[in-house]
């Protein structure tokens, strides 16, 4: 009886540390926590960036727009339980939009098997369509990629990616939707995004 208490207060002690961590990361506004990491540089070289018209919608909005999954992702920065994801192993020609707004922002083409259980693209689809955060969740230091439209996470970056660029955008299944090949350009052209 007594160890069975010494576990349940060892759980509540260790739940309330990673509740306060969690509340103090979480307080450092979105703005100051926005980073060039230098990654489109890499990718794109001197192109000049889209600008990209600022969707700004209260949670209401969007909880009455995406599923319960798609708000806890995109709005509340979460993710998918890893080989879980649909587009996961996918195989297609096209694109893939947000999942919250619909901005193009990544091309099939880019898309490769990672092994590491999501959707992973070693660039996204033309300059400024990405905004990098810092992100110190999880007791971890990571770049964070959200759309630059709506701000819904996507998922992160890491540098152990393919070549041309050795970059992995990991990104949620759920944060995305795709569009087929054969209504890929027109979509991409009523965007006025043109793939470099």
């Amino acid at each position: 009886m007594k160890l069975d208490t010494t576990y349940a207060r060892l759980f509540l002690i260790l739940s309330g540390i990673v509740f306060l961590s969690a509340s103090c990361a979480t307080q450092v506004p979105n703005d100051e926590k926005v980073v060039d990491p230098g990654y489109e540089r890499l990718i794109f070289g001197n192109i000049e960036p889209l600008q990209i018209e600022q969707l700004e919608k209260s949670d209401d909005y969007w909880k009455d727009k995406l599923t319960p999954n798609q708000f806890y992702i995109l709005r509340q920065e979460g993710t998918e339980r890893p080989g879980t994801g649909k587009y996961n192993k996918f195989e297609g020609e096209g694109i893939f939009v947000c999942a919250a707004c619909d901005m193009p922002l990544y091309h099939a083409d880019h898309k490769y098997n990672s092994g590491c259980g999501w959707p992973s693209f070693y660039r996204p689809l033309a300059p400024g369509l990405i905004e990098y955060r810092v992100d110190n969740s999880l007791w971890m230091k990571r770049i964070e990629v959200v759309c630059m439209r709506c701000k819904g996470h996507q998922g992160h970056i890491f540098e152990d990616g393919p070549r041309p660029t050795g970059l992995r955008y990991c990104i949620n299944s759920e944060a995305m939707r795709y569009v087929p090949v054969d209504s890929a350009a027109a979509y991409l052209e009523s965007w006025d995004i043109n793939p470099e």
